[in-house]
C-alpha cells in the first residue's frame, strides 16, 4: 500500500458485480430497536423503551443525510446500528445491497472496514495513553495493511488531508485542543478508505469557531474523496453545510425528510419549525425572544416508554391550537404526506405552510 492509496477503496472494499453506484448505498426498512428496563420488587416487570419505531431511510453512494432531532429522539442509536453496534428488534439494513444483520466471516470484515464512524466526544473516543499517529495508524494495523513503513506514510498523508501538522504523531490526545481531537477522529476513520461515515453530532464538544472549521472539513473531504455521510445533530441550521438531504426525528420516527434547504426554509412540520427557531439567529434580542416564543416546543418529550397517541408531537405542539380541527392529532396518527421528494407526517402540514408564507410572519429558516 502506498500513501496514494487514500483515495482508493481499501482491500476487499471493491463493490460486487449486483451493486453500483447508481444503486442505493444504504437502505434502512422498518427499522425497530427496542430497550427493556426492569422495575419493580426484584426487577419483575419490564417496561419496553422503543428508540427506533418503524424507521425507513435511504441514501445514495457519494450523498449525505442529515439526521435530526432532540436528545432521546433515538439518532445516536439509529448511527450505531448502521455500525451494527446495536442490535435490531426487527426491520433491516442493507448495505450495497447485504443485510447487514446476516454478515459474517470475510464479508462483515468487509463491512467494517466500509463503514466508519466519528463519535461525538473526541475528548472519550481517543485512548490518552497512545500517541497520535499509533491511533490513526491502528486500524490499519489491525487490518494487516501495509507494512509499518507504508502505514507512517498513510497516517502523514491522513494528518495532511485533516489539517494538522506531521509533527503532531507523537503527542498525546491531552496534549491537543478539541478541535485538533476531532481532527484526528476524522483521520482515523478515513484510514481505511470508506464508503459511508456516520458522524455523531461530531461538533457538540467543539467551541464555535472550531465547530465551523469540523463542519467545513466533513464537507470538503466529503466532495473530494466521493464519501457518503450520516450527519447526526441536533443543530439543524448546520445541516446545511454538509448535508444534501435532512431527515428529521422525534420519538423514534422520521416526521419530515426532504432536500435540506426545502426543510430549513419551508419546514412542513410545526417540530422542525421549532427546531429551526431555537437555533440562534442576526435577529434582534427582542425579535428572536417574540419568534421562539410563537413557535417553541412546550414542555419536555414525553415518555418514550409511553408515546402518546395521534401525533406523538401533539402535546407539545404550538401550532394545534390554530388549526380548525387540533383533536384529530390526539386521535389519529398522521400520515406522511410528500410531494417533490419532501414529505412531513403532519394532518395540517399544508396549512402550516400557508401560515409561514403570511405578510409578518416569520419565516423559520431565515438569519440561520
Amino acid at each position: 500500500m502506498t500513501s496514494g492509496g487514500l483515495l482508493r477503496p481499501g482491500p476487499g472494499q471493491e463493490p460486487t458485480a449486483a451493486w453500483s453506484p447508481a444503486c442505493q448505498l444504504l437502505s434502512v426498512r422498518d427499522l425497530t430497536v427496542e430497550f427493556r428496563n426492569s422495575e419493580g420488587m426484584f426487577g419483575r416487570r419490564h417496561r419496553v423503551l422503543r428508540a427506533l419505531d418503524g424507521l425507513s431511510l435511504d441514501l445514495q453512494a457519494g450523498q449525505s443525510i442529515a439526521v435530526v432531532g432532540e436528545s432521546g429522539s433515538g439518532k445516536t442509536t439509529l448511527g450505531r446500528v448502521i455500525c451494527r453496534l446495536q442490535r435490531i428488534t426487527a426491520g433491516q439494513v442493507l448495505f450495497r445491497g447485504q443485510d447487514v444483520r446476516a454478515l459474517r466471516g470475510a464479508d462483515l470484515a468487509r463491512f467494517r472496514r466500509s463503514v466508519q464512524i466519528i463519535f461525538q466526544d473526541p475528548y472519550a473516543s481517543l485512548d490518552p495513553r497512545i500517541r497520535v499517529g499509533s491511533i490513526i495508524a491502528e486500524p490499519l494495523t489491525v487490518n494487516r495493511i501495509g507494512t509499518a513503513v507504508e502505514r507512517r506514510a498513510k497516517v502523514a498523508d491522513l494528518l495532511d488531508t485533516v489539517g494538522l501538522p506531521r509533527s503532531l504523531t507523537r503527542r498525546f490526545p491531552h496534549e491537543l485542543s478539541g478541535g485538533q481531537r476531532q481532527r484526528v477522529a476524522i483521520a482515523r476513520a478515513l484510514a481505511l478508505s470508506p464508503q459511508l461515515i456516520i458522524a455523531d453530532e461530531p461538533t457538540s464538544a467543539l467551541d464555535v469557531s472550531a465547530q465551523a472549521q469540523v463542519l467545513s472539513l466533513l464537507d470538503s473531504l466529503r466532495r473530494e474523496l466521493s464519501l457518503s455521510l450520516v450527519y447526526i445533530t441536533h443543530n439543524l441550521p448546520t445541516a446545511a453545510y454538509v448535508a444534501d438531504r435532512a431527515a428529521v426525528m422525534y420519538l423514534g420516527r422520521i416526521i419530515e425528510s426532504g432536500p435540506v434547504t426545502d426543510v430549513l426554509l419551508s419546514p412542513r412540520h410545526p417540530y422542525t419549525v421549532a427546531l429551526c427557531t431555537a437555533a440562534p439567529t442576526l435577529d434582534s434580542a427582542e425579535r428572536a425572544v417574540a419568534r421562539r416564543h410563537q413557535t417553541e416546543a412546550r414542555g419536555e418529550p414525553p415518555d418514550p416508554a409511553s408515546p402518546p397517541a395521534g401525533c406523538r408531537f401533539h402535546p407539545r405542539c404550538w401550532f394545534r391550537p390554530q388549526v380548525p380541527d387540533g383533536a384529530r392529532c390526539a386521535q389519529t396518527e398522521p400520515e406522511t404526506r410528500a410531494s417533490g421528494g419532501h414529505g412531513a407526517a403532519c394532518h395540517f402540514s399544508h396549512l402550516l405552510q400557508e401560515w409561514t408564507a403570511k405578510p409578518g410572519c416569520q419565516e423559520p429558516g431565515r438569519g440561520t
